[in-house]
């Protein structure tokens, strides 16, 4: 295939295993391009990618790389992968066709009318409501998702001839301002994050600005309620929200994740969501906002909303039984938890909530500290896991240890990621809430098996 003039037969993803970077080998793959990466260890993700044929490396060995054409390689990469990584530096050091992963995209979407999604939380769900309802209703897409959707078991879908890219537009890098002249740009949410790479707040927002503005000619921007303010600048904006809003939910039942969709004074639908939680609702006002305004049918966009099932690890059930409900999200901002507890406690009234926080990232714990503190106070009881460092070395001084000292709850715990599910075994709660965005997700397995038996 042809990528910026090349020939291309083989691509190499350095970091396969991201959530981002998986859906775009799933794409070269079915393009006909013999693919292949490397990641650090074995997940769901890589073990899904192996079971499309696509080989999987989790050792640095130049030679995976080494072994092809280079003229007819391209090499994908992500920022998280560190620079003295071995085979990122030889593709560095020896002139291989690098791009981040954030490029290609960028270069793929100007074949499509781009739908982007964008948001310091919320954006996955969003992205995979769009995408549902576009697939449930024959419009033609590629979709790149950030999560795994349930009613399809993939992060990427495909349709020959496809008009529309539905993408999820991350933040982080900036890597979203390679998504450029959008049919419609999609902003969740913009809370303080990523303060390692932008600086400042107001320096993110800004940048989120300039992503919300990057519009074709008939593209417009849809932007949360909540945040309308900070996009004063664009034109071409329109807004959404509960309550409030061009698009808005009126008659919200929590409970049953039921309400009415109007636009300014018009009634346009009533929806139902199989999906709970106060922040699913919101979620799906921007879904069907987009939906209408791509011109989909209103009881279409009802019809498919009744259907969607979610993304693997957003307010994903994972035991139900004796009393007991087990939940595993995704959250790792103290917005996401908050939005992920409100939802648990307008569901479960009266329901003791034991909370498992896996705390992603030193700089994020270190400058979301306080926020982390109030939102997870919101537990009856808490433990927290050792901090996830993903990319980044450790900071002096900041540790779960000194975030749970923060946390005003008289039930709090430090507990390894090895004695958990024994910890687990011996609590009392109703509800058990895993969350965080490292390496929790391995945990979620033993867990279930763990309830299973004890509960069933």
């Amino acid at each position: 295939m042809k990528f910026e003039s090349r020939n291309i037969n083989f691509v190499y993803f350095i970091g396969i295993g991201g959530i981002g970077m998986s859906a775009l080998a799933l794409h070269f793959k079915r393009m006909g391009l013999e693919v292949s990466g490397y990641d650090r260890v074995p997940s769901r993700i890589t073990d899904m990618l192996q079971s499309k044929g696509i080989e999987v490396y989790f050792d640095e060995d130049v030679s995976h790389i080494t072994q092809f054409d280079k003229d007819s390689l391209l090499v994908v990469y992500t920022p998280a992968i560190p620079a003295a990584h071995k085979e990122l530096s030889l593709v560095r050091r020896e002139g291989y066709f690098l791009k981040k992963r954030s490029e290609v995209l960028g270069v793929l979407s100007q074949n499509y009318k781009t739908i982007a999604i964008g948001g310091t939380h919320g954006k996955t769900t969003v992205t995979s409501m769009v995408a549902h309802i576009f697939k449930s209703t024959g419009e033609k897409a590629v979709v790149f998702s950030g999560g795994i959707m349930a009613n399809y078991d993939t992060n990427f879908l495909y349709e020959d001839e496809a008009e529309y890219m539905i993408v999820e537009a991350d933040e982080y890098d900036r890597s979203f301002l390679q998504l450029k002249e959008n049919f419609v740009n999609v902003v969740t949410a913009v809370d303080a994050d990523h303060l390692d790479i932008y600086g400042t707040y107001d320096e993110l927002k800004s940048t989120f600005v300039k992503f919300a503005s990057s519009l074709s000619e008939e593209g417009v921007a849809l932007v949360n309620a909540k945040v309308k303010n900070i996009f004063g600048s664009i034109d071409r904006k329109i807004t959404y929200g509960v309550a409030a809003g061009d698009f808005y939910a009126k008659n919200v039942d929590y409970k049953n994740s039921s309400f009415d969709f109007w636009r300014a004074d018009e009634k346009l639908m009533e929806i139902s969501l199989n999906v709970r939680g106060k922040h699913n609702v919101e979620n799906a006002v921007a879904a069907a906002s987009v939906a209408y305004w791509a011109g989909i049918e209103t009881s279409k966009i009802v019809e498919a909303l009744n259907t969607f099932k979610g993304n693997w690890r957003r307010f994903e059930v994972i035991f139900s039984g004796e009393g007991k409900v087990y939940i595993d999200d995704y959250a790792h901002h103290p917005e996401e938890i908050k939005a992920v507890l409100e939802s648990v406690r307008q569901m479960w009234l009266d329901a003791k909530v034991l909370v498992v926080f896996q705390p992603h990232l030193y700089s994020r714990t270190r400058d979301l500290a306080e926020g982390f503190a109030e939102v997870l106070a919101m537990a009856d009881e808490l433990v927290l896991l050792p901090i996830y460092p993903a990319r980044e070395k450790p900071i002096e001084g900041v540790t779960s240890a000194w975030l749970l000292d923060l946390v005003d709850l008289d039930r709090k715990h430090l507990v390894e990621k090895s004695g958990l599910v024994e910890f687990v075994r011996k609590s009392d709660f109703d509800i058990l809430l895993t969350l965080g965005a490292g390496d929790i997700d391995r945990l979620v397995k033993p867990l279930a098996e763990m309830l299973k038996q004890k509960y069933s």
